[in-house]
């Protein structure tokens, strides 16, 4: 039978064991943990990053409708079909309402510069004139660039 120091001894012996096992292990445990936190957050960076460019690119394909639309109005004018220009700028007006604070027109075009009242007018009037301050506009359009 063994003594009570070699029970005492042999009890000592397995908790070192376990924890030369246990610490290295627990260690590596925490290292993996905190990489794979790291691989989260740089794949979440990641996505948010994606998220702002589709966005971004998602207003500037809203842009190019919206200038777009002002053409067809200009087109409409030069064939003298001032009903279908009419249309085609309420149209315009309409989309511009839903898009005018973005980042990429704010502050670059105003509603002053549009002139909603007065270029609906004249085309209510079917004035040939009016083709000169679509013009103006769109030239206004074409000059933002991003």
């Amino acid at each position: 039978m063994k003594t009570p120091f070699q029970i005492i001894l042999l009890i000592v012996a397995f908790v070192a064991a376990f924890l030369i096992g246990f610490i290295p292990a627990h260690l590596k445990f925490n290292s993996s943990e905190e990489a794979a936190q790291k691989i989260e957050q740089a794949c979440t960076d990641q996505i948010n990053s994606k998220d702002v460019e589709i966005a971004s690119i998602k207003h500037k394909i809203q842009f190019t409708k919206i200038r777009d639309i002002l053409s067809l109005t200009l087109i409409e004018i030069e064939k003298k079909n001032y009903g279908v220009a009419l249309d085609k700028f309420k149209l315009f007006t309409e989309e511009w309402e839903q898009f005018k604070n973005n980042e990429i027109a704010k502050d670059k075009i105003t509603d002053a510069d549009i002139k909603r009242d007065e270029i609906v007018t004249e085309l209510a009037q079917s004035k040939p004139q009016i083709k000169d301050k679509i013009i103006e506009l769109l030239e206004k359009f074409h000059a933002i660039t991003f």
